[in-house]
């Protein structure tokens, strides 16, 4: 019965140390956690510069957009570049950029895709030219069934569609 009492109080301080180091180390804890709430003066002073220096960051990255615009502006129309900035993933294409995009895909079909894909060059898709060709086909077919007295003496009548031609030309 000796044994069976010393070892139950063998286990029985083993416990206990195991509880006052438990109860240590969660004391240390709670003093690392209130240390880390305590507002001190570096912690403060290196927040401050943490969100000025993040300021910083955001005007440079303006400034730099701003610029990237300016010189892109030179070579690409405004939804061409937000499509080159990301910013834009469908573009509102004016008239003229369509104009000048169905006329490229009129002349060569396979230069146009190859350039739009390979190239990553923002150009319209192949939809939005349809429909763009579409709509002025539909304004042609108005213009030739209005009276000849309304239209300009030089005014071109063509009884071609250019759907019509760019199908003709698309087997090419």
């Amino acid at each position: 019965m000796g044994s069976l009492q010393e070892s139950f109080s063998k286990e029985l301080q083993r416990c206990e140390d195991k509880i006052k180091s438990l109860k240590v180390k969660i004391i240390r804890l709670r003093r690392r956690l209130n240390e880390n709430q305590i507002e001190t003066p570096s912690g403060r002073k290196q927040r401050d510069k943490v969100s000025e220096l993040r300021k910083l960051l955001q005007e440079s990255n303006k400034k730099f957009t701003y610029r990237v615009k300016e010189t892109l502006s030179n070579v690409f129309s405004p939804s061409q570049v937000g499509m080159v900035l990301g910013e834009k993933s469908k573009p509102k294409w004016s008239d003229d950029e369509l104009k000048k995009a169905l006329t490229f895909r009129y002349l060569n079909k396979r230069s146009f895709l190859f350039i739009r894909k390979h190239f990553n060059y923002p150009l319209p898709g192949p939809s939005t030219l349809s429909r763009f060709a579409r709509e002025i086909e539909l304004r042609s077919k108005i213009v030739n069934n209005l009276p000849d007295v309304l239209l300009p003496e030089d005014y071109p009548v063509t009884n071609t569609t250019l759907s019509d031609r760019l199908s003709d030309h698309d087997s090419d």
